[in-house]
């Protein structure tokens, strides 16, 4: 009974996490995993921009750009990137027992990722991460996420009038 108990309480305690920013290790070892697999995609070497980068329970969510490594130029034509599109890159790690891998990846996002995460599962991380993160009709993605699992937000966060919380 006790071992339920306490189970529960972990259950419910990793539940109401928050997102973070990642410490100055753990920023270098998501940035070294997401940097090395963003290369070996753009079949060259490059560099991250980070826009927005956050943690909770395991997981991250990296939004930014990819750059030359220095003094280099980023050859587009190496990718498989479409000529004019949009650059922009999102990556998704996990750290379970060791080091952070990348599960999903993405070097030239032509929208959001918070636009179109119904081609990935819909809301399926942690909650935490989706901090700051918009839905094309303007809903914030974290409350949205918190309230469909009955979740804390965290202070701060929007309340989403009329979302089902199922």
């Amino acid at each position: 009974m006790h071992r339920i108990a306490a189970f529960l309480l972990l259950s419910l305690a990793a539940l109401a996490c928050t997102a973070r920013p990642p410490t100055g290790a753990e920023r270098k070892a998501i940035l070294d995993a997401a940097r090395a697999v963003a290369a070996a995609k753009a079949n060259q070497p490059v560099r991250l921009k980070v826009e927005s980068l956050f943690v909770d329970d395991g997981w991250a969510l990296l939004q930014g750009e990819l750059y030359p490594a220095p003094g280099a130029t980023l050859d587009w034509e190496l990718t498989s990137c479409a000529p004019g599109m949009s650059k922009g890159l999102w990556v998704v790690l996990n750290q379970a027992d060791g080091p952070w891998q990348v599960r999903l990846i993405d070097i030239c996002d032509a929208e959001p990722l918070a636009w179109g995460l119904h081609h990935y599962g819909g809301i399926q991380w942690p909650c935490g991460v989706y901090e700051g993160m918009l839905s094309v009709d303007g809903k914030d993605l974290e409350a949205v996420c918190r309230a469909r699992r009955k979740t804390p937000l965290r202070p701060g966060a929007a309340r989403i009038p009329g979302v089902d919380p199922r």
